[in-house]
């Protein structure tokens, strides 16, 4: 497989409202390391008291601490993927499961082979041993079954109503219990020979996770709440005091201690029950894991949780309190990218150390942490009147100085996906479970406006103030899947899945200056629409699955799977190509400099920034570089815009505005000005759609600013 070719390229200008066209030829670009942060699915105490993480990781998929915690090292013996499971055996070998292999390590995880020759099945994801050394993998195939750990396996499925499965367990007599996508669990006494379906009274959800105490009792977190099954009953309790608002949300994770308190993870608390699981209680600590995919208890009684991006925390006195321990783990998983005020690129990882939230100045090379406490930033958004935002983990973080300090908004208390700005400075924020917010006071204050409930992990508004959504639908649910559209400010919203009779989750959105719409569906194909999505064409010229899509000045951006890059500027119709070879980046969030320079964010392999250029030779002839400080907002902008402009000193000040043709189309000349700050409007109503370019002269300073006018 090709790789992109690096070179190193210095400097980013400050940040201005609109963004620049890019060139048609193709680009290169050199990674930036960092930012470090460590994504757990999986941990395992193993009978020396070393513990392993398995994480979604740049370099290696596992690591191992042999301190308790303290400190992590990558396990480089193991091969590449996602670990969805470690266990060991009675010999003390160690079993570790990938989505798509089984391996072993019989020297306490320094070397590892696969075993699994054998191991040809769907998507594992979980694995559990019994007490005669059996191992079970629930997959999309069914039940896999090995009594030979793990040289060969075998389906398992006799009694099964259901083949996709995600979760497992094993109880105090061995039983094996296993769930399916729509929580149609199952049981088996008899090592796997045989299930019986026990999942009566369960609502139809995906599940997470399925435990079984020592007692007996199974508990079961599903997409729609937690539920209780004691060892004396048949009929399933949904479990709800001491949850608030979790008891219809996700659990993802269960442990009981030597002492029999149990500790069960949803997304926003982790929370005790020292009765069983009849009751729980939220501690309220604000060091805690979020979201912990995983957790074990070591023989001394001491709890480790692998949280949704947050690293390995640790907690010796039961989960009442915790201690984030993630020296040496790093991942670069990038869910989104922005600049701030100063052209400083914002990074936002899916697996980053609490505080999250990172700024790479260009100046410096080097990372630094904005202060914000929170495992995930999905979102940025710099408002047209300088305030920056962050949809996080926790809601909605907020910053008035440049990004030095960060308030979160009280309101919006849900994970953020999307971000968006309409005319007239209105504000949208897509969220976890309840719908779209909206802010007319710059992020302060939010109402939730009426839309569907289902995930908003997408938004875009048109130059007319239309906004877009996309809403992402996981199991069984009442709410449909695909775009919404608002031509009210948000007071109503209808769907716009035109492209065909099933509804699919979105994986990209955006709308170009004209108003002309681009959006793809998963690993399915991509779509536009030049009618507000009345109607849909599909996209031609891509690589298969566009992951995201950007609007960058009059263009779009496509960031596909395989790490290539393409650039529209007829709204679809027609692609060139930035990066034209796969170069196995998966291209996740990408961000345009004022002066061209692209900042693409990977699954994985963090940020990489092009080291050629994408203005074309006739900007650049517009566009010398000086010392002053300017932005334009609003842009894109219907009729006027306001340019300002930092004068270090006193000087003439004078705007020229051209087309991209180097035509010259307003000329403002302003006179001597003191140093400070001043604003200049610049009135484009019978301008023609498009991009233009305003130079502003002060003295022998001279800056400018691209702004895009909408149709």
């Amino acid at each position: 497989m090709p790789v992109v070719p690096f070179a190193r390229r210095l400097g980013v200008a400050l940040l201005l409202m609109a963004a620049p066209a890019l060139a048609a030829q193709p680009t290169t670009f050199d990674p930036l390391g960092g930012p470090e942060a460590g994504f757990t699915w999986s941990l395992l105490v193993t009978d020396a008291g070393d513990v392993l993480a398995g994480t979604r990781d740049t370099y290696s998929s596992a690591y191992r601490s042999t301190d308790g915690g303290a400190t992590w090292a990558h396990l480089d013996g193991l091969p590449a993927g996602r670990y969805e499971a470690f266990t060991q055996l009675a010999s003390g070998d160690l079993i570790g499961a990938s989505s798509s292999d089984v391996v072993r390590s019989t020297d306490g995880g320094e070397t590892w082979t696969s075993t699994a020759n054998g191991f040809r099945f769907s998507l594992l994801t979980d694995l559990v041993r019994d007490g005669n050394d059996r191992l079970y993998a629930s997959t999309y195939d069914g039940v896999a079954r090995s009594t030979d750990g793990g040289v060969s396996w075998s389906l398992a499925n006799t009694g099964l109503d259901t083949l996709r499965t995600s979760a497992m367990a094993v109880g105090p007599s061995d039983e094996v219990y296993v769930a399916g996508l729509d929580a149609r669990l199952h049981r088996s006494t008899d090592g796997g020979d045989s299930w019986t379906p026990i999942y009566e009274g369960l609502p139809e959800a995906y599940v997470w996770s399925v435990f079984v105490t020592s007692a007996g009792d199974v508990h079961v977190g599903s997409q729609r709440g937690f539920y209780r099954r004691p060892a004396s009953g048949t009929a399933w309790e949904h479990v709800t005091d001491g949850l608030g608002r979790d008891s219809t949300n996700s659990f993802y994770a269960f442990a009981e201690l030597p002492s029999g308190r149990l500790i069960a993870s949803a997304y926003s608390a982790t929370y005790l029950s020292d009765d069983g699981g009849a009751t729980w209680t939220d501690p309220g600590l604000s060091v805690r894991p979020l979201g912990p995919y995983a957790m074990t208890v070591a023989a001394d009684g001491t709890v480790y949780a692998g949280s949704f991006g947050g690293g390995v925390y640790r907690s010796g006195d039961g989960g009442d309190s915790w201690t984030l321990s993630t020296a040496g783990l790093t991942n670069s998983e990038v869910r989104s990218l922005g600049f701030d005020l100063d052209g400083r690129l914002l990074v936002g990882t899916a697996a980053s150390q609490t505080p999250n939230g990172q700024r790479w100045s260009p100046t410096t090379e080097t990372w630094s942490g904005l202060g914000m406490n929170t495992n995930r930033v999905s979102a940025w958004l710099r408002t047209s009147g300088n305030v920056l935002l962050a949809g996080t983990s926790r809601g909605v973080y907020r910053s008035t100085d440049r990004g030095s300090t960060w308030t979160l908004s009280a309101v919006v208390n849900r994970e953020v996906y999307a971000l968006a700005e309409a005319p007239g400075d209105t504000l949208y924020a897509g969220t976890f479970d309840q719908g779209i917010a909206r802010s007319t006071d710059g992020g302060t204050t939010w109402t939730f406006l009426d839309s569907p409930l289902g995930r908003t992990t997408h938004l875009a508004v048109a130059p007319d103030g239309t906004v877009y959504a996309g809403i992402t639908v996981f199991g069984a649910s009442d709410i449909e899947a695909g775009l919404i559209r608002s031509t009210d400010g948000g007071t109503t919203w209808t769907y716009i899945n035109g492209w065909g009779t099933t509804p699919r989750n979105p994986s990209a959105l955006a709308v170009d200056p004209e108003g002309r719409l681009l959006a793809s569906f998963g690993l399915r194909e991509a779509y536009r629409s030049s009618d507000r999505g009345d109607t849909w064409a599909e996209v031609v010229g891509l690589t298969p699955y566009t992951q995201v899509f950007h609007a960058s000045g009059g263009d779009v951006l496509a960031g596909q799977r395989d790490g290539t890059l393409f650039r529209t500027s007829d709204g679809g119709a027609t692609w060139d190509a930035v990066v034209s070879e796969p170069t196995g980046l998966s291209i996740r969030a990408v961000a345009v400099a004022d002066e061209g320079t692209i900042y693409l964010g990977t699954w994985g392999r963090g940020v990489f920034r092009s080291a050629s250029g994408g203005s074309t030779a006739a900007e650049d002839d517009l566009m010398p570089r000086g010392g002053l400080a300017l932005r334009a907002y609003p842009s894109p902008f219907p009729a006027a815009t306001t340019v300002e402009v930092a004068l270090p000193e006193a000087a003439p000040l004078r705007l020229d505005v051209f087309d991209t043709l180097g035509r010259q189309v307003a000329a403002l000349d302003e006179g001597a000005r003191a140093d400070g700050t001043h604003r200049v409007r610049l009135d484009g109503a019978g301008w023609p759609a498009g991009l233009y370019i305003v130079r502003v002269t002060a003295g022998d300073l001279v800056e400018a600013v691209r702004i895009v006018k909408a149709r």
